[in-house]
């Protein structure tokens, strides 16, 4: 993993778009109208809103650790105890999302396009892409963004437009949907299904400087934000509730919908393809990065003879929940409920304690020189 690997912003921005935007084809609107009702496109924004402040003091505090990621900032905190302390905290993060992502996107493929295949077969598909991604390495992830996130829009675009005879506006209404209290209390913990946002904090070597940090973060958010407010908004105007309680795939029931004379339907096949293209990168990224975070936690040499280990774990960590019921209540309640602890809060108690040392010993040599 040379340090000499660098891709631009527009790659980088790319990148974090399709790992957060990726539960758009997930059940990301369903869970948002469960909670929210027919305001449940609110809580993407609001929740954005809430990841841009927090990203805002992340950002400030990073200014003093120009090109270095979560880890390096970490061995300055508190040295290599803390460095491996922080390091597993994210290499545990990452195993856990990422295995059981893998499990619903396999669950998911196996309901709807390959049902007599065991789920077993269908996933080490995806394990395979994964691993030939990693040996490729993050520069072919990055490019291979620019080329999908573009086909993937496309496809989304169609779904969305393919349904604009769906619409009804008096579905917005109430409209605060389940209130307030539901929307603007009970939802902060929802900040976390921008937990994705993490590949930024090790994604600096590899890009400019701070401006490009913030520049990146900023507009990530912004755009996933809108894209998952979007998305949900669009679901709850074709959809009437609380019919759009019922469907596991949201998107692909929308996908469904679409009918425009003999030669334009059934494009959902469209949506399969787009969808697994989305879900092979985000894995891809994740898996890679989850890699770079063991090599540089233990300060292995090479990052290569880890590829095949940690895809077998992953493969083997995804079918330790007993069915589809329960791995997408650990998505739902577990990973959407306290991921933000990692994304967002270890980070800044990290950088919070390293810009403490680093002005001690800033002050302890001054001390000397006088």
């Amino acid at each position: 993993m040379s340090s000499n690997i660098r891709f631009g912003k527009i790659e980088a921005i790319l990148m974090l778009i399709t790992a957060i935007s990726i539960q758009l084809y997930l059940g990301i609107a369903r869970r948002m109208v469960e909670a929210g009702g027919v305001a449940g496109w609110m809580i993407p924004l609001y929740t954005c809103l809430l990841s841009l402040i927090l990203f805002f003091f992340i950002s400030k505090l990073y200014k003093n650790f120009e090109g270095k990621d979560i880890i390096d900032v970490a061995q300055i905190a508190g040295g290599s105890l803390c460095r491996v302390l922080v390091g597993l905290i994210f290499i545990v993060d990452y195993f856990f999302i990422l295995s059981i992502m893998l499990r619903i996107f396999g669950e998911d493929i196996k309901i709807f396009a390959l049902n007599k295949s065991p789920l077993s077969f269908v996933i080490i598909f995806f394990v395979i892409a994964i691993v030939v991604s990693a040996y490729l390495g993050i520069e072919t992830i990055v490019r291979l963004n620019t080329i999908i996130v573009p086909i993937v829009t496309i496809a989304f675009l169609i779904v969305v437009l393919g349904n604009v005879d769906f619409f009804d506006t008096t579905r917005v209404f109430p409209v605060f949907g389940a209130g307030l209290h539901n929307i603007f209390v009970k939802q902060l913990p929802r900040v976390s299904i921008y937990s994705a946002f993490s590949i930024l904090l090790f994604i600096v070597p590899f890009i400019g400087g701070n401006k490009d940090f913030k520049s990146i973060g900023y507009w990530s958010l912004i755009i996933t934000g809108f894209l998952l407010s979007f998305g949900t908004l669009v679901y709850i105007l074709a959809v009437p509730y609380p019919t759009s309680t019922e469907y596991f795939i949201p998107y692909l029931h929308l996908a469904r919908y679409v009918n425009h004379g003999r030669f334009f339907q059934r494009i959902e096949s469209i949506f399969i393809l787009t969808w697994t293209l989305s879900a092979i990168l985000y894995l891809s990224s994740g898996v890679f990065f989850l890699i770079y975070m063991i090599k540089k936690t233990f300060r292995l040499e090479y990052y290569r003879p880890l590829i095949l280990p940690v895809a077998i774990i992953l493969y083997t960590l995804c079918f330790i929940p007993p069915n589809l019921m329960y791995i997408v209540f650990l998505e739902g309640n577990i990973i959407r409920q306290y991921a933000w602890i990692v994304t967002f809060a270890v980070p800044i108690i990290v950088l919070l304690v390293a810009n403490i040392v680093k002005r001690k010993k800033e002050g302890e040599k001054c001390n000397e020189k006088i």
